[in-house]
């Protein structure tokens, strides 16, 4: 098979992956195959190490929020009285409300399968693309496995001396939706390898985030924005320019595949591998740049909720005098 043959992708996401490919030099590809396995073409195949990866894109748009009411003629109803009329009766769609990403990514994933299990004998993976996202992907891990195995729930342990004990909070999958269980014995998608999200990391964004003037409380609004105009522009033509994007993939495995993705393969400077470790998702593996980037700016990549519990730890330490 040759990339450089055949039809061209169409879609974003479909380019992209192209692009990751031929940068790292997985040049043996097709574009929408001709395979006798199944009359609907995959996006990709791939041949890897003497073995077929058949890989099937699908972009998750912005979800649109959706607020139900039972009554066309009394359309302005309070939050409670909504809620109730959604689960007594069927609603009207109306604009506004919240949505739920998980729905999206689950049916896309089954979307996805639908074409991959007419190949139980090959290496199969969903690759997903967030099509809002001009930096950092929506499509966190723990949003992935959550659509897998069931909705995610941050548990944090509490200790009556010390109060929240952060360090040892964790993520857990409720039984609430999810298309495949841990335990639950439904593995009719044991055919997929691993779910991967290809994204354009904003390797610029982060160098400049991580090294961008401190704000100052006494400034205003105004000054401070002046300010970060200033050194965005300053930043221009360097290592730390926003526009600087690197194309890369971050996989997750499946637990319950029957066949596994090799593990030197989407292992790229920006890539990261996730997976089941001690009963637990965690990440195993990532690139030596994304990695470099961590060490040398650690807070450009706090998550918001680490970045609250570092805040409060400092405070309580200034309250109690412990400098």
């Amino acid at each position: 098979m040759n990339g450089n043959k055949g039809k061209a992708p169409e879609t974003e996401s479909e380019r992209l992956l192209q692009q990751y490919f031929e940068s790292h030099e997985l040049t043996d590809y097709e574009f929408e195959p001709r395979l006798p396995e199944s009359r609907k073409p995959p996006d990709f195949c791939l041949r890897y190490a003497g073995r077929r990866i058949i890989l099937e894109v699908k972009e998750i748009d912005p979800p649109e929020p959706e607020l139900t009411v039972a009554d066309k003629n009394k359309p302005l109803w309070g939050k409670d009285e909504a809620t109730k009329a959604h689960l007594t009766r069927r609603g009207l769609p109306i604009p506004g409300g919240f949505s739920d990403p998980d729905a999206a990514i689950r049916k896309k994933i089954e979307e996805a399968w639908q074409k991959l299990r007419h190949f139980p004998n090959d290496i199969c993976c969903i690759v997903l693309y967030d099509t809002h996202a001009p930096g950092p992907t929506t499509l966190k891990p723990w949003l992935v496995y959550g659509a897998m195995f069931g909705k995610p729930s941050h548990v944090t342990p509490y200790d009556p001396q010390q109060g929240f004990v952060p360090g040892k909070s964790h993520l857990m999958f409720s039984p609430a939706g999810g298309e495949m269980r841990w335990d639950s014995g439904e593995s009719r998608k044991t055919n997929i390898s691993a779910i991967l999200v290809v994204e354009q990391f904003p390797v610029g964004q982060y160098r400049f985030r991580a090294t961008a003037p401190k704000r100052d409380a006494r400034l205003s609004t105004v000054e401070r924005a002046v300010l970060g105009y200033k050194a965005r522009n300053r930043a221009r033509g360097t290592e730390r320019d926003s526009s600087l994007r690197e194309v890369r993939v971050i996989v997750h495995e499946n637990p319950l595949a029957t066949k596994k993705l090799p593990k030197n393969i989407f292992c790229g400077p920006y890539d990261e591998r996730y997976g089941p470790r001690h009963n637990r998702i965690k990440r195993i593996s990532a690139g030596r740049e994304i990695r470099k980037l961590e060490a040398r700016h650690p807070t450009a990549f706090e998550s918001p909720l680490a970045r609250i519990f570092r805040e409060s730890a400092g405070k309580k330490k200034v309250l109690s005098g412990n400098h």
